[in-house]
């Protein structure tokens, strides 16, 4: 299998500059920032998806106060970053990644933004606003991900009747009500990890969960980049191989990513792009 930009899935990197991120990275020197950034120039990714909140299983919540001090730093490099692409002939798209209707507002006045991942979905309110009516506003796409409890607690022993199912139910009621107010595009995020236990991911990943979706006309975004679970499956089937640091769990990442692209997923949300990865078959 060959690892491409697939012609109908679209690739999102993941620009993390919380000091705490799980995933092993974080950009919050400017040295670090700027060489990650040229170094996406010649990979060219669809969406740069950037975010100062960690939301780790047991994470603690943060101000968007602190959420947009964490920010304001990286801004001169992503809007360079932004004009030099689009001066290549090779627009990326800024996504940032936040729940916070007064942190987007602060960004949108700084940055061409064109989408918003909101973890909480919308329901978090500023001033009488969501992120959903700031979307609608500023003609943002968006997305919708499904979380089970809170980063501080969803990972304890979380419980479905029927998963798949309840995901479902309430991506698609949450794009409806996206779409209502005025959102045109909307990915579904069933949040892998957020409120999962390994069997519960496997069902979200499987086909008759994308072909569910499909259904109710859900596009699909998939965020499974160097999460816990690919771990536990590695562990199962080589005791020996070492993957408890998230950067050695790339290769696994991209053949779980690849896996959802042959199964239709319409955005993959990941650290690296499959152009970075050495793959084997």
């Amino acid at each position: 299998m060959k690892l491409t930009h697939g012609q109908s899935t679209k690739w999102m990197v993941i620009l993390n500059l919380s000091p705490d991120s799980f995933s092993g990275d974080g950009f919050r020197q400017q040295s670090l920032l700027k060489h990650r950034l040229d170094s996406l120039k010649k990979h060219r990714p669809d969406f740069l998806d950037f975010g100062a909140v960690s939301t780790r299983p047991g994470s603690d919540n943060v101000s968007p106060t602190e959420e947009w001090l964490r920010i304001k730093p990286a801004i001169p490099h992503l809007r360079r970053f932004s004009d030099e692409m689009t001066q290549a002939g090779y627009p990326v798209s800024l996504s940032i990644d936040t729940s916070s209707p007064q942190v987007l507002r602060q960004v949108l006045d700084f940055l061409p933004v064109q989408m918003v991942n909101d973890v909480w979905s919308g329901q978090k309110t500023d001033r009488g606003q969501s992120t959903f009516d700031l979307a609608a506003k500023h003609n943002l796409s968006l997305i919708v991900m499904h979380m089970k409890g809170t980063p501080k607690t969803m990972q304890l022993n979380p419980q479905y009747t029927r998963c798949s199912e309840e995901v479902l139910a309430f991506l698609a009621d949450r794009i409806a009500l996206a779409k209502q107010m005025g959102v045109e595009e909307v990915y579904a995020d069933p949040g892998i990890g957020f409120g999962k236990t390994l069997e519960h991911n496997l069902e979200l990943l499987n086909q008759r969960f994308f072909h569910k979706a499909h259904q109710q006309d859900l596009p699909v975004c998939i965020g499974l980049s160097r999460k816990r679970f690919l771990g536990e499956l590695e562990r199962q089937s080589d005791p020996h191989r070492e993957i408890s640091l998230p950067q050695n769990r790339d290769i696994d990442s991209k053949r779980w990513e690849m896996k959802c692209v042959q199964h239709g997923a319409s955005l993959i949300r990941s650290h690296r792009l499959p152009s970075e990865i050495p793959y084997a078959n």
